[in-house]
């Protein structure tokens, strides 16, 4: 799915080491880096980005967005070519996930997790988190668990990542009041690939005017401007 998106003739992804400094001049939005050299321009800025779109918030707008950063480890293992018979093929959810998926056309890999620390705003590795993961795998999955022992616990590799949620659990999408034209789609919690891309359409309907991909009802429900304060002084 992320492969086809960054396809698409008309989306451009650009790295920076830094967040960008947005500035609204002749009725458009400048995003400048750290030496105000100009990155790009556009009719509506969008902020997206996941635990710090709080920070970027009170930084340029003086506005808090009241959601509750939750760290989340994955445990993962590249698997070999051949793979016993019976493997499975699809994910099974339960208190955890477990997610076979093919990385690219040579190598696929198997995730176990993730892990849910309301207490912890930074993406560190948790060697502890990983042992959980095994105990259900072994308890779950035991046929998989076993071959992956057979094969060394040294393959094992994890990530760390920090999510962002609300009180309700339910995303904010939609315009900020009282700004021009600066819009917010955050608050995904561990739902992202489940929810990103209809939130996603509903924000490019909200954008352009376009009608909606779910009711007015549903929609207002995710109105980003329900966790948004001033900030205070």
């Amino acid at each position: 799915m992320v492969t086809h998106l960054l396809a698409h003739p008309r989306i451009q992804v650009r790295v920076l080491h830094a967040p960008p400094i947005p500035e609204y001049t002749d009725d458009a939005w400048c995003l400048y880096d750290a030496q105000r050299t100009l990155i790009d321009t556009g009719q509506a800025l969008v902020l997206a980005l996941g635990a710090y779109t709080d920070s970027f918030l009170q930084e340029h707008f003086g506005l808090k967005l009241l959601t509750q950063p939750v760290r989340g480890q994955l445990s993962y293992y590249p698997l070999p070519p051949i793979l016993p018979e019976g493997w499975p093929s699809l994910a099974s959810v339960a208190k955890k996930s477990m997610i076979p998926a093919r990385l690219d056309k040579e190598q696929q890999a198997l995730f176990v997790g993730a892990s849910f620390d309301r207490h912890r705003d930074q993406a560190i590795i948790d060697h502890t988190d990983r042992q959980t993961h095994l105990q259900y795998l072994a308890q779950n999955h035991r046929s998989v668990f076993d071959f992956l022992a057979d094969l060394g616990e040294q393959g094992w590799q994890d990530f760390a990542g920090v999510r962002s949620m609300l009180a309700d659990r339910l995303p904010v999408v939609g315009a900020v009041n009282g700004q021009k034209n600066v819009y917010i789609l955050s608050g995904l919690g561990s739902r992202g690939f489940s929810l990103g891309l209809l939130c996603g359409e509903l924000l490019a309907s909200q954008i352009n005017a376009h009608p909606w991909p779910v009711s007015l009802g549903q929609g207002n429900s995710l109105d980003c401007n329900r966790y948004l304060r001033s900030k205070p002084d």
